[in-house]
């Protein structure tokens, strides 16, 4: 029977090795309207340490909770503009999400963005509607 420090050295390593954070390419958030100009998200209104708390707090809500509370992630987000977003969704990385769990797949799910972990874990209808009202651009 195999030594139970060495088993838990194995899992600790595994997890540390493909957890680590994975950036998201920002330049797939361009926008190339049809006349072939690109659309700017304007100014940001925060700080990039703000957006990685804001990013830590929505991981933290979607991400280590059984039952995501679809209010907190909204007053995450609430007040923030287009160009906020981009750098809380930089922050966020890609994190991989497991659709059939319907959660964190540390070692399973497919790598997934912000948006895309938000559209998977708001399921109100008037919420997302809310969503794409404050960032038309992502939702």
């Amino acid at each position: 029977m195999p030594n139970f420090t060495v088993i838990a050295v194995l899992i600790v390593s595994f997890y540390f090795l493909f957890t680590k954070k994975k950036k998201v390419d920002l330049s797939d958030l361009v926008i190339t309207n049809p006349d072939g100009t690109i659309q700017g998200f304007g100014l940001p209104t925060i700080n990039q340490a703000k957006a990685k708390g804001i990013a830590n707090r929505l991981w933290d809500e979607m991400g280590s909770t059984f039952i995501t509370s679809e209010s907190k992630v909204l007053a995450e987000l609430q007040g923030l503009n287009q160009a906020d977003y981009v750098l809380v969704f930089d922050a966020f990385g890609l994190k991989p999400y497991d659709t059939i769990f319907s959660g964190s797949g540390t070692f399973w799910g497919k790598d997934q963005n912000l948006t895309q972990w938000i559209s998977h874990e708001i399921t109100s209808s008037s919420n997302l509607a809310k969503l794409k009202t404050w960032f038309p651009s992502f939702f």
